[in-house]
């Protein structure tokens, strides 16, 4: 058997072994459930390697056009790859901005690939990775909060940031679950999008 006819048999027992990727988590802005970067490599990862595939993602060059290029290779133990190339518009030109993109663009190429499409799973609340919702949120709360603690919304986002593992980040907020849980619930989404940045970016370093 050819390299190539090795690299297509384990790319089509991978494709036969999945059968989509669980939405995860929440877009902030527009509410609607998604598949995180984490998700589709933990989908991922243990059927490519029962089947002998490896697969590598990295950022180039920023286009002319304001696109950052995203490069995912597809590689067989024995030595042949399939390599693919997705441009993706930068909303800003800044860390945050790159960053986002770059996430955008390794999760849905990987979903591409391997025709991994987002499902719903009816136990998804066990892994919801948000941070929880008051069941009785008042205005008197909201107001008290803003009033008596305006900078601490700023201090945990900066914790957020300062975290250097996946692991110290989970840590961290579990030890805030219960204080966010009364906050306003603006401030909670807008925690919520840090945080999912945050764990995305240590995701793309590697650390999974």
């Amino acid at each position: 058997m050819t390299d190539k006819n090795k690299l297509i048999e384990a790319l089509y027992l991978v494709q036969s072994s999945l059968t989509g990727v669980v939405r995860d988590s929440v877009n902030p802005h527009h509410r609607n459930r998604y598949a995180s970067l984490e998700a589709v490599v933990d989908t991922l990862r243990p059927v490519l390697q029962a089947n002998g595939l490896v697969v590598t993602q990295a950022p180039g060059r920023i286009t002319p056009e304001g696109c950052i290029e995203i490069t995912t290779t597809i590689w067989h133990i024995e030595g042949l790859s399939i390599v693919n190339h997705l441009h993706v518009p930068l909303s800003k030109r800044d860390p945050q901005g790159a960053g986002s993109a770059i996430t955008y663009g390794c999760r849905y190429s990987l979903m591409a690939l391997f025709c991994l499409p987002p499902v719903d799973d009816d136990a998804e609340a066990s892994i919801d990775r948000n941070f929880p919702k008051s069941q009785t949120q008042s205005t008197k709360s909201s107001n008290s909060l803003k009033k008596d603690q305006p900078n601490r919304w700023s201090e945990v986002e900066a914790a957020i940031r300062a975290t250097q593992t996946k692991d110290q980040l989970k840590e961290y907020k579990k030890s805030i679950v219960e204080e966010v849980s009364t906050w306003p619930l603006a401030w909670r989404d807008a925690l919520t999008e840090q945080y999912e940045v945050q764990l995305d970016s240590f995701m793309l370093k590697g650390d999974f």
